[in-house]
């Protein structure tokens, strides 16, 4: 497999460097997230140029027939990319080529550099002192969901959601009680008469998938789970429970003083304020947070699409709510 990704990286030389010299030799290296299973776990494989420290290219590769859902879906996100404008289509890489090698699907990608800061798995007080790079990133956010404005969209037809009894099901194999099910019914009718403006979302918008140079946002990777036609707010309040669920998924108790210091920076109440001026409550516990969590505790209907522990988690952290309002 690696002689036939290495000739086809060569010859698509002129896309990935046309500034270098063909390189007289590729290495290759390889990645992949072993506890996710299909069709969340194509292989990654970055292409080196000779003695370079930097990778060239990137390839995710389907490892079975699962897979190459993954890997059609992350060429399709990429596409959608190169109709952004300029300031944003810069910092995502660009799908070269989609085919079969050795009877595996693939993508090839261009390469985005940069500085990964895993925010969400930081104490609180060197989150608050990231201000800036966390800015970048849902200001960047905020500019994509507004780049490719659609028709506006509800939970059902977001989601592809038969029937609220289908939702409290749903939760109930996650381990919700009657009782938590039952208080969680008031706020799922205003779900699923509630309407939101829509646009381009990533769908998987979290610290692990943003590069920076600086405090400028230089990369935004992994487009598996995009769409064309979701809530403005979902990459921005999806960034913002991942601080939580990071928790949770480690099988932590939620560290709600943190979330909620976190959630007062400026960054995040001026994205409010720009939500609050497009008619979109985006507060922590109001319909759009409730709505964003629920579209990933549901796992295969969600932006965390076949993930099971991490859709646990976020029907955790949902139904943390819906326990203390039981308790209140």
């Amino acid at each position: 497999m690696i002689a036939a990704l290495e000739a086809i990286v060569r010859a698509r030389w002129n896309d990935l460097a046309p500034e270098q010299a063909l390189p007289e030799r590729l290495h290759f290296l390889k990645t992949s997230v072993e506890d996710w299973p299909p069709p969340s776990a194509p292989m990654l494989l970055f292409a080196f140029a000779d003695a370079a420290k930097a990778p060239v290219a990137a390839f995710k590769v389907a490892r079975d027939a699962a897979g190459e859902a993954a890997v059609e879906a992350e060429a399709r996100g990429l596409a959608a990319c190169e109709r952004l404008p300029e300031d944003l289509r810069r910092v995502v890489p660009r799908g070269l080529e989609t085919g079969d090698v050795n009877g595996c699907r693939f993508v090839l990608m261009t390469v985005r550099h940069g500085v990964m800061e895993l925010h969400h798995t930081w104490p609180a007080k060197r989150v608050l002192r990231c201000t800036a790079t966390i800015g970048a990133a849902l200001g960047w956010a905020d500019r994509l969901a507004g780049a490719a404005p659609s028709a506006p969209v509800g939970l059902a037809e977001w989601l592809g959601l038969e029937s609220q009894d289908a939702v409290l099901a749903a939760l109930r194999e996650r381990g919700w009680s009657a009782a938590e099910t039952s208080a969680f019914a008031p706020r799922l009718d205003a779900l699923w008469s509630a309407i939101w403006p829509a646009g381009l979302g990533h769908g998987d918008f979290w610290s692990a998938n943003i590069l920076y140079t600086g405090e400028r946002v230089s990369g935004v990777l992994d487009w598996g789970m995009s769409s064309a036609r979701v809530p403005i707010f979902v990459d921005a309040l999806g960034y913002l429970a991942a601080f939580a669920v990071h928790d949770l998924y480690a099988d932590r108790e939620l560290d709600a003083a943190r979330l909620a210091a976190i959630e007062a920076m400026a960054p995040f109440a001026a994205l409010r304020a720009r939500f609050a001026a497009r008619g979109v409550d985006a507060r922590r516990g109001e319909v759009a947070w409730q709505a964003t969590l629920l579209a990933s505790a549901l796992g295969d209907r969600g932006p965390w699409a076949a993930r099971e522990k991490v859709a646990r988690a976020y029907a955790r952290l949902l139904r943390a709510e819906v326990g203390a309002s039981l308790q209140a």
